[in-house]
């Protein structure tokens, strides 16, 4: 998981759900806010099959220039 720098459909996003499952999708895509727009996230947690995604959600916050990415898994 990390700050990749990568956004969803480039080819560095495609190889990684290749392998691995974005767990903010599995956890619903929630929305940050009206003025966030999901395809310009670059924050990803993925994860393996056997790890269950309880809650994803990306928070807003003036301590970063873009939204931190929290998630919950078991």
């Amino acid at each position: 998981m990390g700050d990749f720098n990568f956004r969803p459909g480039t080819e560095q996003y495609r190889r990684a759900t290749g392998v691995l499952r974005d767990a903010w999708v599995l956890a619903g895509s929630p929305v940050a806010g009206p003025e966030w727009s999901a395809d310009r996230r670059i924050d990803h947690m993925f994860v393996s099959s056997d790890v269950e995604v309880l809650d994803a959600r990306y928070v807003l916050s003036m301590a970063s220039d873009h939204p931190a990415l929290w998630v919950e898994v078991r």
